[in-house]
């Protein structure tokens, strides 16, 4: 395997693919672009079994990301399409049996610079935006092209019986053992 100094799953498949001189899909990776318009561009590659995994060192699963271009700080139209993308992504990750519901999902959002810093100060917000119930956001190690890496996974934790929102911290306060800490201190 290589020392990959990108998280994009695309920019790691690339790599693998120039230095093994390797035209065609890569065995366990598949690979989507959409065009949303000039400034707007999505590829989906999904890591299918292990040879996938091996190829660029990221676990079976689907990646998405969101190529936005000459964005600087993000405007609310950009922000717009953005979550309409991440929904959508919600919405094919649903349909592809990866999630049951938008809240049994955890989204990690990759990003740099100004976009990390708006999603890491808005991470609850974009929580209750996305209705999901856990977010994440981890910078990007690339230097180029700015884009929005967007990961769709389940949830970790248990369903709260009162939100239905994935948490770890179901089960933590003893008097109420089937909701999560948020529910728990909004009902004391």
């Amino acid at each position: 395997m290589y020392n990959f100094r990108t998280d994009i799953a695309s920019e790691r498949r690339d790599i693998y693919q120039k230095a093994n001189n390797v035209e065609d899909q890569i065995d366990g990776i598949e690979s989507e672009k959409e065009e949303i318009n000039e400034d707007i561009k999505i590829e989906r590659v999904k890591i299918t079994n292990e040879n996938g995994e091996k190829a660029i060192g990221k676990p079976i699963g689907d990646y998405i990301t969101i190529d936005i271009q000459k964005l600087k700080i993000a405007q609310e139209d950009e922000i717009k399409v953005a979550a309409d993308i991440v929904s959508k992504e919600l919405e094919n990750a649903r349909a592809a049996k990866t999630i049951g519901h938008s809240l049994n999902a955890k989204v990690t959002i990759y990003a740099e610079g100004a976009q990390y810093n708006f999603i890491k100060e808005n991470l609850e917000l974009l929580k209750t935006v996305f209705i999901i119930s856990a977010i994440a956001v981890e910078e990007n190690a690339r230097k180029d092209e700015v884009k929005l890496g967007v990961k769709v996974e389940n949830a970790p934790g248990e369903k709260c019986e009162r939100c239905w929102m994935y948490s770890e911290t179901v089960g933590e306060d003893k008097d109420h053992p089937t909701i999560c800490h948020r529910c728990s201190e909004n009902i004391k």
